[in-house]
């Protein structure tokens, strides 16, 4: 008897521990609603989060759209997206004109050399006939690799200076000889000697002072008129003779300053269309100093070639 009491108690106590370990049907839906709620709290916090850093990004990062223009900025930096081709940053400039293009001095000028009297600009006088020069012959070659435009009415007006060398080369039309002392220079016929080449040749730097006139903005539809004063000092220059003598080729070069002007100061126009450009040059100052050579006034005449 006594071990079926100690039985029945057991199987009860073990009933009891089993009816512990099973949730009953409240304590499920409290537990589904506990997860529900921890659930719905995680969805909030991570909206809150995405919510935070939205709005750091915008503190980087402004975009504004008006009309076709977009523009971003993203910290110090500014992007411009403009659709409209209307419409035009300050800084963007396709339609721009290079007021270079409008100066017409920097560039190679190519021409031909030449001198003559006081009032006879094309021909030497009588006394200097020893030093008529072949134009075909007596070329001038001028490099000028700066310019600068000071604007008075726009693209329209405007004063042009710069700097470039100028090579003027002189060939002799007749078979003679320049010589010459610290007093004069003089050119002498040589009777025994046929000359191939026979020239007179200086460098020069060269600065102008111009006033300058465009029709047009546009410097492909632009008639253009330059006029004022060139100035420059030699910076060089020699006699060069080619010549053949008892059936021998032989070439002289002697350096020296034959007495010509230290200082070549000449009136000068420039006139074209577009990117043709002629132009004039006419000495205010003879070739040789006063009273050492006959006194000729140098010119050249020409085009530009090629504009920098």
């Amino acid at each position: 008897m006594k071990k079926i009491t100690t039985l029945i108690a057991l199987m009860l106590m073990a009933g009891f521990a089993v009816a512990q370990e099973t949730p009953t049907a409240e304590e499920k839906e409290m537990k589904e609603a506990r997860e529900a709620l921890e659930a719905l709290e995680s969805k909030e916090q991570q909206e809150h989060l995405e919510h935070k850093d939205q709005q750091e990004h915008k503190e980087h990062m402004r975009l504004s759209e008006g009309g076709d223009t977009t523009r971003l900025k993203w910290g110090s930096s500014k992007i411009i997206i403009v659709n409209d081709e209307d419409e035009k940053d300050e800084n963007e400039c396709d339609d721009c004109i290079d007021k270079g293009a409008l100066t017409h001095w920097a560039g190679i000028d190519l021409g031909v050399n030449g001198y003559g009297g006081s009032s006879d600009v094309f021909n030497v006088p009588n006394a200097a006939e020893n030093f008529e020069v072949d134009y075909a012959r007596s070329i001038n070659l001028s490099i000028n690799f700066w310019e600068e435009r000071i604007g008075i009415a726009k693209e329209y007006v405007g004063i042009v200076t710069g700097a470039g060398f100028n090579f003027a080369s002189y060939q002799f039309k007749n078979n003679v000889v320049l010589a010459s002392n610290k007093d004069t220079t003089f050119a002498f016929e040589d009777t025994l000697i046929s000359y191939d080449k026979n020239r007179l040749k200086a460098v020069y730097l060269q600065v102008p002072l111009m006033l300058a006139f465009n029709t047009s903005s546009d410097p492909s539809k632009s008639f253009h008129l330059a006029g004022g004063v060139i100035g420059a000092y030699r910076i060089g220059s020699k006699f060069k003779q080619k010549y053949k003598f008892e059936g021998e080729k032989h070439k002289s070069k002697t350096k020296g300053h034959y007495n010509l002007n230290p200082i070549k100061l000449s009136a000068t126009a420039r006139v074209g269309y577009g990117n043709l450009t002629l132009f004039f040059n006419y000495g205010l100052t003879t070739l040789f100093e006063d009273n050492k050579a006959p006194n000729i006034y140098p010119f050249e005449a020409g085009i530009t070639l090629v504009g920098f």
